[in-house]
């Protein structure tokens, strides 16, 4: 994983060095989950924000990579789950258009809480998306798979949902 990281940002700062036609941005997105599967066995929803960091590599192509915090709305039976995704990965403009398309990877610490105990576990994770991006405002649908959930008996059921951010980039490097 570690090395992925190194290897995105090594690309980026070299291929961006000669074909870089924006700057980098920082921005932050305020997120939701409709989970799907055995994610909405567990939840019905869930909300967090998120720290995003876009590097140019071409005029078209941008190295991404976010940390976030997402947080269950509800607590099913006494149950409750947090989760903290750190995902890396690719943004691809479509043309001259203001859509784009993304694909991230990286790992998730997923809190499950409930009945007096807690569960912590880092669970490898993806998210798929596309958006549109107008000057500093992005807004952006997609599925992540932020891992699996471990069921007690050995066995872990993976977790999904649609993902809808909104997000706004204040300060350009």
């Amino acid at each position: 994983m570690l090395r992925a990281m190194i290897l995105v940002a090594v690309v980026a700062s070299l291929a961006g060095r000669t074909a870089r036609a924006d700057p980098a941005t920082l921005g932050v997105d305020a997120v939701g989950v409709a989970p799907v599967g055995a994610y909405s066995d567990v939840s019905t929803a869930a909300f967090g924000a998120d720290a995003r960091i876009a590097y140019p590599v071409t005029s078209s192509v941008a190295a991404i990579g976010r940390v976030g915090y997402v947080q269950d709305a509800n607590q099913m039976a006494g149950f409750s789950m947090s989760i903290v995704p750190v995902l890396v990965g690719a943004r691809v403009r479509l043309g001259a258009s203001h859509v784009f398309v993304d694909a991230e990877l990286g790992a998730s610490v997923i809190t499950e809480s409930g009945m007096g105990t807690s569960l912590t576990n880092a669970r490898f994770g993806f998210q798929l998306g596309a958006g549109y991006q107008a000057g500093k405002l992005e807004a952006k649908l997609g599925y992540w798979v932020p891992g699996s959930e471990d069921l007690g008996n050995g066995r872990d059921s993976t977790l999904g949902g649609v993902v809808a951010s909104v997000g706004y980039d204040f300060i350009a490097l």
